[in-house]
């Protein structure tokens, strides 16, 4: 029985952080819902959970220490546990609150002082580094714990569900407390466990209260939270509704103004974004997103000169408040020069737009939009081919297999798919695929070509094409959802083989014509 106990106690540590307060939930009923002197109960609750205790312990420490490297780690707000704290203790006034009335509703919050709980990195901390302890809202926060505390131990031996449910609802709060810091302040979600502890209180007091008066009350409460849950669910009916819905609920809020902006920028409704993400700007400058987004819908207006200057400020920005190490922050840094990238090359200022490619790709690998803009730039001045990110080699290296062999760049990779190879750098954004064809013939090059009817969207051009030391070769190329795609056949020794290249661009070509020319069949 323990054992499996154990086993499933590991299961939920590993899918979900709240089960750590597991433990301290089976100490506090032990202590509180069981008969019997406090001595003994401790001494018994204590050899129940410890094994518990014990895995928790040694699961967060290796979270811990994983959480503390690289990107993942996260810093108390403004490096300080202090105001940090203090601002936990409104956070829980608010969670109260949200219990007892749960209006407004949101995915984002906002505390005293225009503070956004949803990113805490955008806030300005000028107001967040002078926090007090001695303001009313923390002093109220000590006064409710005070008392609730109290009334555990008072209601201990007459009421245990009343102390129990007490203790629940506080030792559900402490893994989102802050104790360890976390990137977001406050989350309606982290409710879902606490509110158990709220509903059992409720019960117990509408348990003691005049049969008639309770039942009323009881009557009441199901119709005024059902309505208010009924209309809820309509602010999640659509994924646009719940920002809409942010917004109702914090007109205010430099977040929710920035993600109703977008839902007009899908509906490709600019005029209307780019007042929400100018209202996002007024009301939080450190908002970066919108940064990038405003300055891309004045770009697409031909506004560059705006844009630019928007992207600067927001480098500024990003350089001397944000959270570097945080994912979400590094991809918009990267899309942000990616478009000033573009811009500098819409002016002709190839140097600067290859300097800002370049640093695009590496903040961001992945970023698609700068590597095409370089590739722009590439087409223009080969001469930057040299210092081109991911597109110098440093040597070949040999695939081999009992059929055919070629080579390929040694700073990539190659993976054998359902028969097909798959080359790629490291960061997939280019691709390779060799496939040899079977069932074909040198002499059925019309029939095999005839065969081949797979699409990859729009055929823009195919033509035969000139390879050293083949029988024949052919081209087709492809629009593949605006970027493109090269299928090329080639025929060496009487075996065929595809050859697709995606995207194909001015920079991937000459690496693309090496590894063609390589092939050799046996």
């Amino acid at each position: 029985m323990l054992l499996s106990s154990i086993l499933l106690g590991v299961l939920a540590y590993l899918t979900f952080e709240i089960t750590y307060i597991l433990p301290l939930l089976i100490f506090a009923a032990e202590i509180i819902l069981f008969p019997g002197k406090i001595k003994s109960r401790l001494i018994k609750a204590f050899k129940i959970t410890l094994p518990f205790t014990l895995i928790v312990a040694i699961i967060f420490l290796i979270r811990y220490q994983v959480l503390s490297l690289g990107e993942f780690k996260v810093n108390y707000l403004a490096g300080s546990f202090y105001l940090t704290q203090v601002l936990m203790l409104k956070v829980l006034l608010k969670y109260l609150l949200l219990l007892i009335y749960p209006v407004n509703l949101s995915l984002n919050h906002v505390i005293s002082g225009n503070f956004e709980t949803f990113r805490v990195n955008i806030n300005s901390f000028d107001w967040f580094i002078h926090q007090s302890i001695l303001e009313p809202q923390p002093i109220l926060a000590l006064l409710i714990v005070i008392s609730l505390t109290l009334l555990v131990f008072w209601c201990r031996k007459k009421n245990p569900l009343v102390s129990f449910s007490i203790a629940w609802l506080f030792i559900s709060f402490l893994p989102f407390f802050n104790l360890i810091p976390q990137a977001t302040a406050l989350s309606e979600r982290y409710l879902y466990v606490a509110s158990f502890g709220f509903i059992l209180f409720l019960c117990c007091v509408l348990f003691y209260l005049p049969k008639k008066l309770g039942f009323l009350i009881l009557i009441l409460l199901v119709i005024s939270y059902g309505t208010l849950t009924y209309r809820r669910n309509f602010d999640w009916k659509y994924a646009s509704s719940i920002w809409e819905a942010m917004l109702r609920a914090y007109p205010k809020s430099a977040l929710a103004n920035y993600f109703v902006g977008t839902i007009f920028e899908e509906r490709r409704e600019n005029d209307e974004a780019i007042y929400y993400y100018q209202r996002s700007l007024e009301l939080n400058p450190n908002m970066d997103y919108a940064y990038n987004s405003l300055a891309y819908l004045y770009f697409k207006q031909g506004n560059s000169a705006l844009a630019k200057n928007l992207l600067l400020q927001e480098l500024k920005i990003q350089n001397k408040i944000l959270d570097r190490n945080q994912t979400d922050v590094l991809l918009n840094l990267s899309e942000s020069y990616a478009l000033l990238s573009k811009i500098a090359l819409k002016e002709k200022k190839f140097d600067e737009a290859f300097e800002y490619s370049q640093k695009a790709i590496t903040v961001d690998a992945d970023n698609q939009d700068a590597f095409l803009a370089q590739d722009l730039i590439l087409a223009e001045k080969p001469e930057f081919k040299k210092n081109a990110a991911l597109f110098d080699p440093k040597g070949w290296q040999q695939f081999t297999n009992k059929n055919y062999a070629f080579a390929y760049p040694i700073n990539w990779s190659a993976e054998e798919k359902e028969g097909k190879i798959v080359l790629h750098p490291f960061k997939r954004q280019y691709e390779i695929t060799i496939e040899k064809i079977d069932g074909f013939t040198n002499s059925d090059k019309d029939l095999f070509l005839k065969s081949q009817n797979q699409s990859f969207g729009t055929l823009v051009k195919e033509e035969s094409a000139k390879v050293p030391d083949t029988e024949w070769a052919y081209a087709r190329i492809w629009n593949d959802h605006e970027q493109p795609r090269l299928e090329f056949y080639i025929s060496k020794k009487g075996i065929i083989f595809r050859v697709i290249a995606f995207p194909s661009t001015f920079a991937l070509k000459e690496i693309f014509d090496k590894v063609i020319q390589s092939i050799q069949v046996f």
